[in-house]
């Protein structure tokens, strides 16, 4: 159990804040110096040039050139993600599964598909299934609706069109400034 009595021990208590001080002043002191070297690192790396900047990336393994090129899809080919799990042992073993080429097609993605009419387009496994539409998106179909009874009536249009904001001026072509002018002479 904790002691609530200041005056347990003041000279163990001075040496123990004592400590605790000096660890703070010297781990503010660390940051700082971190800090100062890191500004000197972006500055020293600002003056170099593009071409010995590329030069230190690849010496240190930072570039962009390690990475594998993606490959690209065929038409309506299935995406697959590669997952962020398990991933440390693809680094250790270059044969293992997860170094895989996810995005290689399938038997089913090797053939063209856009040589077939638009109803049969379809992902790998999903043509003939039960619930597949025919529609796929709301940009290739006309959803005009040309119908009278679905009309809203032009009246009722214009009242909505005259409380929009600007509509007002749209009949008249005169600037604002002169309209108060008149309405001065009018009055006089």
């Amino acid at each position: 159990m904790p002691t609530d009595d200041d005056d347990a021990n003041p000279t163990k208590e001075y040496e123990q804040w004592k400590i605790r001080e000096l660890k703070r002043i010297k781990l503010e002191r660390e940051e700082r110096e971190e800090k100062k070297r890191e500004k000197k690192e972006i500055e020293r790396r600002r003056d170099l040039t593009q071409a010995q900047r590329d030069e230190e990336n690849k010496r240190l393994g930072t570039d962009q050139t390690e990475k594998k090129p993606k490959s690209k899809y065929t038409f309506l080919e299935k995406y697959y993600h590669k997952g962020a799990y398990f991933q440390e042992k693809a680094k250790e073993d270059t044969n293992h599964i997860y170094n895989r080429d996810y995005n290689a097609p399938t038997e089913e993605d090797k053939w063209d598909k856009s040589a077939l009419p638009k109803i049969l387009q379809k992902r790998r496994g999903y043509f003939g299934k039960k619930g597949n539409s025919k529609y796929t998106h709301l940009v290739a179909e006309d959803t005009t609706n040309y119908n009278p009874a679905f009309k809203v009536p032009e009246d009722i249009a214009n009242k909505i069109l005259y409380k929009t904001a600007g509509y007002k001026g749209l009949q008249s072509l005169e600037r604002p400034s002169r309209k108060k002018k008149k309405k001065k002479k009018k009055k006089k």
